[in-house]
């Protein structure tokens, strides 16, 4: 659809033209729509009630509604049985959910729902930019499964090109958080990578199968850690011999010293400001 909200040369919609259906009502740029009222009444209870609080009243001036004349064309062409189902169009859905979430419109959303998995299913590559607006969408008007198809694709995406693909500013902020959390990751791993050798090395643990060299149980466990929690403790904590492998093995070795200026430094980092850089 073109993006373009200025109105139609003809003050009559062209998909919804006079004589089209027996409710006239106009959109915010001057365009006149008809469209059957029984079939309006049917999709959404929001206008079902605007019709009948018309008739009662005897009101008889053309209803103004607040959206435009291309989102309400979007809109019509999605309940109306009569009209093909129009494609996705990324320019104008987060304006097409906006008005059938607030004419409680179910049969939009649900289409929207169908839309999404079939693009998801489709070999062609979707935009990180339709796939974050697509994940704002879901979140804002809680469609689960659209989330979930969404994370599935941006999981596998870089981090730095979802960032650069949304303006919305809470989005904004949930990549900050992602951004910061990978960058704390990363340095976590080097410090695993770089303490592993004056672990390993350290006499009295040669018979250790968690912490000699060929195994390195630790660096395993320690990596895993800080994935999931990206912490000096979670750490401290895989470096730590078990007691009991699977009942089998009781070691009595030590826990490992790790260099106090290797602490010092991750302690500082964690405790740095959530705008700071971390180096």
């Amino acid at each position: 659809m073109n993006p373009d909200l200025a109105p139609k040369e003809s003050v009559y919609s062209s998909s919804f033209p006079e004589g089209y259906g027996d409710l006239p009502f106009m959109s915010s740029n001057g365009v006149t729509f008809h469209f059957p009222r029984f079939l309006l009444a049917h999709a959404s209870p929001v206008f079902k009630d605007m019709v009948e609080l018309g008739e009662n009243a005897n009101i008889s001036a053309t209803l103004t509604l607040a959206e435009d004349h291309k989102t309400l064309e979007y809109l019509l062409c999605v309940i109306d049985p009569a009209q093909d189902f129009p494609h996705l169009d990324w320019d104008y859905v987060a304006r097409l959910l906006s008005a059938a979430d607030k004419y409680q419109m179910k049969t939009v959303t649900q289409w929207f729902e169908k839309e999404v998995a079939v693009q998801m299913l489709s070999p062609a590559e979707i935009s990180i930019g339709h796939l974050c607006l697509c994940l704002n969408l879901a979140c804002a008007f809680e469609l689960d499964g659209t989330m979930n198809r969404a994370l599935e694709r941006l999981v596998k995406c870089p981090l730095s090109n979802v960032a650069t693909s949304s303006n919305d500013h809470k989005q904004g902020a949930i990549e900050g958080l992602l951004n910061r959390r990978s960058e704390r990751i990363l340095w976590l791993i080097e410090a695993i990578l770089s303490i592993d050798g004056d672990i390993t090395s350290r006499s009295g643990l040669d018979k250790c199968p968690f912490h000699r060299n060929g195994n390195r149980g630790w660096v395993r466990a320690a990596l895993k850690g800080v994935v999931r929690k990206p912490s000096w403790a979670a750490l401290i904590r895989a470096a730590k011999c078990p007691k009991n492998q699977s009942g089998m093995f009781k070691c009595t070795c030590e826990q490992p010293t790790i260099s106090v200026s290797w602490m010092k430094k991750a302690l500082d980092i964690e405790a740095s400001s959530p705008l700071a850089g971390e180096s």
